[in-house]
């Protein structure tokens, strides 16, 4: 939650920085599969930006909290704003996964033709 002193300004550098920050801490080849930061839709509890993260494993997790470009975005972000921030270990392969839809104007038969 941003606090009050923090001016339109300082809330869209902090929104900006995080636009990038997956990629300035090293990407994919740093073991970061994912990172979006959006403004949260839900503004009743006062929570202004929702971020979500996918590490490879714990020691990517670990290297992105050390990595200068995040140290230097908590520390702007420590003067400007209050956050909480959670971690759980999940496994890839115990997500979800969605049906694939079959694509509209082909019938089984086509489908399935070699």
């Amino acid at each position: 939650m941003f606090r009050s002193h923090a001016t339109e300004a300082q809330k869209k550098e902090i929104f900006d920085r995080y636009q990038t920050l997956g990629e300035d801490c090293g990407g994919v080849e740093a073991g970061i599969l994912f990172l979006q930061v959006a403004h949260n839709l839900d503004q009743r509890k006062g929570m202004h930006m929702v971020e979500v993260a996918i590490f490879r494993d714990a020691a990517a997790l670990q290297a992105f909290r050390k990595h200068p470009w995040h140290q230097e975005l908590t520390n702007i972000l420590g003067t400007f704003a209050d956050w909480a921030a959670g971690d759980i270990n999940i496994s890839l392969a115990d997500l979800p996964r969605p049906p694939i839809p079959q694509p509209q104007g082909f019938s089984e038969e086509e489908l399935n033709r070699n």
